[in-house]
């Protein structure tokens, strides 16, 4: 079966049973005369008479009589030809060659699981008219495009075909759209070459690049793959300290809190109401905390004292937090700059195959608090009061002095990039990977940092790392960050409206129209500004979320540090900025020096140190 001039299906055509001439048989006398009324004779003799003396003493093989041979007979048996004419018929089929292929049509109907055939000499994608009349009845067809034909080049009636796109159940291959033939008289429905490849059931240049490969490449014993996980244990079993669970203090300075010179300390009386089913939680969250010396019991007075803010877990616990917004605006941040995750990323070179992704385990709870910098963190709950021992969340600058003991311990560490507590190490080869993930266990519990053992990915081919997918050709960004932008909700509110630019600001490294698709809506983040949804903000909402979330997106041309005079440009962007001013919307960064950054990634364009 194949489409116009193009390539046949690789289907069979049954034969078809010979029809009895319409020639009446010979009598008996002519068969004593020898006179077949269908047997083949040289030219120039007569139709009859011994001119061929062994026919007359030979015994047809097919009707057991006198006369001629088996290849001329008429009145033979058929039993040997049971195929009935003009049926189209895939023979010796087993279900191991067929796969499951999830089949959605673009215009209405739902999607449906079948087992098709790959055939590598097919150039449609076909089924059989019963199938869609049983599973795709609502969907139209169209009867555009080539008229199909078989091996033989006989046409096979066809009802139409649909526009559709194919999944590949139980694979990470992309679906394909296609269109989807409905034949008459098949009877298995066909994958053709050209969707294979597309899926990746074939090399893109079969059959010339298996032959080629066939003929060329030796018959040499693969290496094993090497066992991750087994190799994983036994480097967590060399430094099992970080790995119980328990955090421990880091080594390093302890933090200290600075105050303005006109701070004024605040407390409270009593504690913040919690529900009674949250009691026992919020109870074992804090013993825990204290047998971990996190935290202490607090029985003299202290100037500073603040409520608890309760937030639950996924597991069905509670996490315990301080509400530290009257001290944070009395303390003198330390702001310590680090690389954006743009940036720790872009400068990973292309061709690296193994990937590792640590954790710190409680983050901020590994650093020490110095006594004065604890009494102001003392919380008052339902159980009595507590001081943090440890670093804790809330407090405004605990991102900057926890992002400065992990610069100390990992930053000059040898393929390692950081953001704030995720480390992730990479090489090219496997034995190389496996000493750099020893020599950074040996590193930490050096340091006595704690690692999460429950979010290890190790020597993977590629990591979600920063909100990015960094692998072997480079990197991209989240998938499930379009997918997020893609599936947002229109607004309703000016909060509604930051949190769909601030979502879109993290794609804002891949795409030079941010400004100018999000600029039609800038006036709605304004406080002063009357809430008005309008029809034209309805069209530059569905444009710049159908923009941001295109596929063009993900694909993303990547600097190659290891080429000449290429070195990579430090430059900060704040994190608190989620969209650009109109007076900003030339510059693409709001720091000025980061105008070029996607543009000169994208072309490969050498970037100076400022």
């Amino acid at each position: 079966m194949r489409q116009g001039n193009t390539a046949p299906v690789n289907q069979i055509k049954s034969r078809t049973r010979k029809q009895p001439s319409e020639k009446p048989a010979y009598s008996q006398k002519s068969q004593a005369r020898g006179k077949p009324s269908v047997r083949q004779h040289p030219p120039g003799c007569q139709p009859y008479g011994c001119w061929n003396l062994r026919s007359c003493f030979t015994s047809c093989h097919s009707c057991h009589k006198l006369g001629h041979f088996q290849s001329v007979c008429t009145q033979g048996s058929s039993a040997s030809k049971p195929e009935i004419a003009s049926s189209i018929t895939i023979q010796f089929i087993l279900q191991e060659d067929m796969v499951q292929i999830g089949i959605t049509p673009v215009y209405g109907g739902a999607k449906y699981l079948i087992r098709m055939l790959p055939d590598t000499g097919a150039s449609i994608d076909a089924i059989p008219a019963r199938l869609y009349l049983s599973q795709f009845n609502d969907v139209p067809l169209s009867s555009h495009g080539a008229e199909a034909v078989t091996a033989t080049g006989a046409p096979i009636a066809s009802l139409g075909q649909f526009q559709a796109s194919l999944v590949w159940a139980n694979s990470s291959s992309s679906p394909v759209a296609t269109s989807i033939h409905v034949l008459q008289e098949l009877q298995q429905p066909v994958i053709s070459k050209a969707t294979q490849k597309r899926f990746g059931m074939l090399p893109a240049q079969y059959p010339h690049a298996c032959m080629l490969a066939a003929l060329t490449l030796p018959q040499a014993e693969h290496p094993a793959a090497p066992d991750v996980q087994s190799t994983l244990n036994e480097l967590m079993a060399e430094v099992p300290s970080i790995f119980d669970g328990v955090c421990r203090p880091m080594l390093g300075s302890p933090c200290h809190f600075r105050l303005k010179e006109d701070a004024v300390p605040s407390s409270i009386r009593g504690s913040r109401p919690i529900a009674v089913p949250l009691m026992p939680k919020v109870k074992r969250e804090l013993d825990m905390l204290e047998e971990q010396n996190i935290i202490a019991k607090v029985t003299e007075p202290t100037a500073w004292v603040r409520p608890i803010v309760i937030v639950p877990k996924e597991d069905g616990e509670v996490r315990i937090r301080g509400d530290f917004t009257s001290p944070n605006r009395c303390i003198i941040r330390p702001v310590f700059e680090a690389p954006t995750p743009f940036q720790a990323v872009r400068t990973i070179a292309p061709g690296i195959k193994f990937f590792t992704v640590i954790d710190v385990l409680k983050g901020y709870h590994q650093v020490v608090l110095d006594n004065d910098s604890s009494l102001r963190t003392t919380v008052s709950t339902p159980f009595g009061r507590y001081r943090y021992l440890r670093l804790p969340f809330g407090i405004s600058l605990a991102g900057d002095d926890y992002s400065r003991h992990l610069a100390d311990v990992f930053d000059d560490f040898p393929n390692c990039r950081r953001v704030v507590e995720d480390v992730l190490v990479f090489s090219a080869t496997w034995e190389e990977h496996v000493g750099l993930v020893r020599r950074l266990f040996k590193l930490a519990a050096d340091h006595r940092i704690a690692i999460n053992v429950k979010k290890i990915v190790f020597a993977q081919s590629s990591v979600l790392f920063g909100g990015y997918v960094v692998g072997e050709n480079g990197f991209q960004s989240n998938p499930d960050l379009l997918k997020a932008i893609r599936e947002f909700p229109k607004p309703t509110c000016v909060s509604e409206m930051r949190a769909f630019h601030g979502l879109c600001q993290q794609v804002g490294n891949f795409s030079d129209d941010l400004a100018s698709l999000l600029r039609p809506l800038a006036p709605l983040l304004r406080k002063d500004f009357l809430w008005e949804w309008t029809q034209q903000h309805e069209i530059d909402f569905q444009a710049a979320r159908a923009a941001l979330s295109s596929s063009s997106i993900s694909e993303f041309g990547v600097l190659q540090p290891g080429s000449p005079n290429v070195t990579p440009r430090r430059c900060f962007t704040s994190p608190r900025v989620r969209f650009h001013p109109p007076s900003a919307a030339n510059r693409g960064q709001m720091d000025g020096r980061a105008s070029g950054i996607p543009f000169s990634v994208r072309r490969q364009i050498p970037l100076r140190h400022d």
